[in-house]
C-alpha cells in the first residue's frame, strides 16, 4: 500500500510535529506547519458554508475565509516565556506517544485539534458580530438541557434539535416513536418560518417555541423531523422581531414594557 501523502515536504508529519514541540524546527518548517493548520481550518469553514451556515460576511469570499481560518488557529501558536508553543506541546505530547510514526493517524489528530479550536473561535467571532443572535442560541441550548421532551445531537460538525422520543440513543427508550428521518431533505426554512409565525405567541417560552417548530416538521413525513440549532435560532428571532413590529405598530395591541424589553 502506498504511503499517504501529507502537505509536508522532506519530513514526515509526526517528525515535523516532534520538531515543533521540541523547538528544533526551522523557519521554513514552522511556516509549513502553520499552513497545514490553516488549510485544515479553511476546509472546515468551507464545509460549514456549504452546509448553509453564514461564515464569511460576504458569502464564499475566499480571502475572508482564508483570513478567518488563520485567526481560528492563531492562538495555538501562542508561546510561553521560553518561546515554546504551550497548547501544541500539551495536545501533541500525549498524541505522539499514542500514535507513534503513523502519519495518517496523526493527521486525524491534527484535524480534531483544528476543528475543536475553529469551533471555539467561531463562537467568539459570532458573539462579537451578532450578540443578540448569540444570546438566542444560548437560550435555546439552556431550554433543551432543561426539557425532558427535547434533546440534541451532533452530525458533521453541526448541532441538531429533536424530540427526545425520537432522538438518537433514546430510540430504545421510546420504541413506539418514529426514528429520525435522516434520509429526508431538511424542511424549507422560509416555509417553516411562515408556518411558525402563524402558531407562535409573544408569551411563548423558548422551550415552547422549539416544540412548536418540531411539531410542524414532525407532522410532514416528507422532510427531516429535526432542526439545526442555527435554523431554530433564526426562525425564533425573526418571529419575535416580527411580533414586536406588529405589536408596536398596531393600534389593537399596544406595547407593554415587557414587549419593549423583549
Amino acid at each position: 500500500m502506498p504511503t499517504q501523502q501529507h502537505p509536508t515536504q522532506g519530513i514526515s508529519l509526526t517528525g515535523l510535529i516532534k520538531k515543533i514541540c521540541a523547538g528544533t524546527y526551522s523557519s521554513a518548517e514552522l511556516v509549513q506547519f502553520v499552513n497545514l493548520l490553516q488549510k485544515a481550518a479553511l476546509s472546515y469553514l468551507r464545509y460549514q458554508e456549504l452546509s448553509g451556515k453564514r461564515i464569511a460576511l460576504v458569502r464564499q469570499d475566499r480571502e475572508e475565509l482564508e483570513d478567518l481560518a488563520m485567526d481560528c488557529v492563531a492562538e495555538l501558536f501562542m508561546r510561553d516565556e521560553q518561546g515554546a508553543f504551550v497548547q501544541l506541546r500539551k495536545y501533541f505530547g500525549q498524541k505522539l506517544e499514542e500514535v507513534g510514526d503513523n502519519d495518517a493517524e496523526m493527521m486525524l489528530q491534527v484535524r480534531r485539534l483544528v476543528v475543536k479550536k475553529t469551533k471555539q473561535e467561531l463562537s467568539r467571532i459570532f458573539r462579537e458580530r451578532d450578540p443578540e443572535g448569540a444570546k438566542v442560541v444560548r437560550n435555546i441550548k439552556v431550554a433543551v438541557r432543561s426539557s425532558k421532551e427535547l434533546t440534541w445531537f451532533s452530525d458533521m460538525g453541526r448541532e441538531f434539535i429533536c424530540f427526545a422520543a425520537n432522538g438518537g440513543a433514546r430510540d430504545s427508550v421510546y420504541p413506539h416513536c418514529p426514528p429520525l428521518r435522516r434520509n429526508c431533505p431538511p424542511y424549507p426554512e422560509e416555509i417553516l418560518g411562515m408556518q411558525f409565525h402563524g402558531v407562535s405567541h409573544p408569551r411563548d417560552s423558548v422551550s415552547a417555541a422549539i416544540k412548536k417548530l418540531l411539531a410542524l416538521v414532525e407532522a410532514d413525513c416528507t422532510y427531516q423531523n429535526y432542526l439545526s440549532v442555527d435554523v431554530v435560532a433564526r426562525i425564533i428571532r425573526s418571529a419575535r422581531n416580527e411580533i414586536f413590529r406588529d405589536t408596536v405598530g398596531g393600534e389593537k395591541h399596544p406595547a407593554t414594557p415587557v414587549d419593549y424589553l423583549q
